[in-house]
């Protein structure tokens, strides 16, 4: 589907007119994938992500498509307090089976996030990103 047929129907019709498009894929990646086109406002982007925090379970929305999202959304300003801390939550429990380079990219996602700095969420995974890592470096040696 093109984008100027796209986000006519995104507007009109709705999220659930376009589940063909996205059924069996994540919507979390899908919304990113709009954005990256072109193809979604910020009130669209902001349904889809209400709609992939519901109907998405972690194993779903990995942790690539958590950055994508969130960084989308932060882009297109249409993420609130409720949306980072869901997201950060994700985030956590992500990050114990990610790589540490992985980790460091999702921290610095949030960290970059326009007023997320100094929320208890984000410094929770801070510290936990740092534990992680010296527990890491101390089971290598």
């Amino acid at each position: 589907m093109l984008r100027h047929q796209l986000v006519p129907r995104l507007r009109t019709a709705g999220l659930e007119s376009l589940s063909p498009l996205w059924e069996g894929k994540s919507l979390a990646l899908f919304a990113s994938s709009l954005v990256h086109l072109g193809a979604c406002d910020p009130q669209t982007l902001a349904s889809i992500t209400r709609a992939a925090l519901v109907k998405e379970t972690n194993h779903d929305m990995q942790p690539l498509y958590v950055m994508k999202l969130t960084k989308a959304c932060a882009d297109m300003g249409c993420l609130n307090m409720i949306f980072y801390e869901r997201m950060l939550g994700r985030a956590k429990a992500y990050i114990h089976f990610s790589s540490p380079e992985l980790r460091m990219k999702l921290l610095q996602t949030f960290k970059s996030a326009p007023g997320l700095a100094g929320h208890d969420k984000l410094r929770d995974l801070e510290e936990h990103v740092q534990q992680l890592s010296r527990a890491g470096r101390m089971s290598s040696r």
